[in-house]
């Protein structure tokens, strides 16, 4: 019989933990009585995905104070496999930018404010609009009997695939394959939730017009419901990624998004504004397509959103 969670084990999946009616929407629903096996779906605006999941082995559970020792177990074990998970992923509004500006370029190019096209910087910082994704690895939580679970770690490698390519809103075919070893996890609060990824990873393109790159990622968010105050150490979300070319190890591509978070006065929503910018450097193409993508520089990143 398939089972439905809606609680804070959400979090076993590294996603957001909403009530699956909340916005994003998101459910997991476990296939046999072990729980080993699940199914679960995430709807959001710029990341959306469906999967399935299958654990070999129960994962360790380590105490919910020691978070240090869950980054320690991870590394330690990050060749025992334990755990797979099938991904597909599709990024909304990074789309949505690619259709504007191919089909309605008047409504595209009037949206300029400034300098900025506000479609850009609203939807640019994906550079693809989807992905399939095969995770290898382990799982481990913080938690115990009393307090249940308050956390979840991951580590192990994601190998990723697609088909098209993505660059101020202007699309590309290209097959292109990715392969990371990846950090990611969660703790839970009574009041919010703190998550991070840290990422290494390589990708390469059947596009010869795209160069193939290697990149580091560092992700961390805050969220708090009941904190009011301005510190940028809660409250805040902060994502930096820089990617080089291996052929000549030239930078080709550079982001970094800053946010804020604002909790509603009965702590029911939280309204986030993440901005930032991302550098695209024209090097990172060649040939032809380079022609048709330039130097895209600089574009400024603006990203609201709210969550219950």
């Amino acid at each position: 019989m398939v089972r439905k969670l809606s609680h804070l084990f959400l979090t076993f999946l590294f996603i957001p933990c909403f009530k699956v009616y909340s916005y994003p929407f998101t459910g997991l629903y476990f296939l046999d009585k072990d729980q080993k096996k699940t199914f679960d779906f995430q709807l959001d605006a710029y990341y959306s995905q469906v999967a399935y999941s299958q654990d070999f082995k129960d994962p360790q559970v380590i105490a919910p104070d020691m978070e240090a020792d869950l980054y320690f177990y991870l590394m330690k074990n990050f060749f025992n496999i334990k755990s797979v998970r099938l991904e597909a992923s599709l990024n909304p509004l990074p789309v949505l930018g690619v259709y504007l500006r191919k089909h309605k370029p008047s409504f595209y190019e009037d949206t300029e404010v400034y300098g900025i096209n506000m479609i850009n910087a609203l939807t640019e910082g994906f550079p693809e609009p989807g992905a399939i994704s095969l995770f290898l690895g382990n799982r481990v939580y913080l938690g115990s009997e009393e307090l249940g679970v308050t956390g979840v770690g991951i580590g192990g490698f994601l190998l990723s695939v697609g088909g098209q390519h993505i660059v101020n809103n202007l699309i590309f075919s290209d097959k292109w394959y990715e392969g990371e070893v990846k950090v990611k996890g969660a703790s839970i609060m009574p009041t919010g939730k703190i998550s991070y990824s840290y990422r290494l990873g390589v990708k390469v393109h059947e596009n010869k017009g795209v160069r193939d790159t290697t990149y580091l990622g560092i992700k961390r968010s805050h969220s708090d419901s009941s904190y009011r105050g301005w510190s940028p150490f809660f409250n805040s979300e902060m994502e930096i990624r820089g990617d080089l070319a291996y052929d000549n190890w030239q930078i080709t591509r550079m982001s970094g998004v800053f946010g804020k978070k604002f909790p509603s006065k009965n702590g029911k929503m939280i309204y986030a504004l993440d901005l930032g910018a991302i550098w695209v450097r024209g090097k990172g193409y060649r040939g032809s397509l380079r022609d048709s993508v330039g130097d895209p520089g600089w574009s400024f990143i603006l990203r609201p959103n709210i969550s219950f």
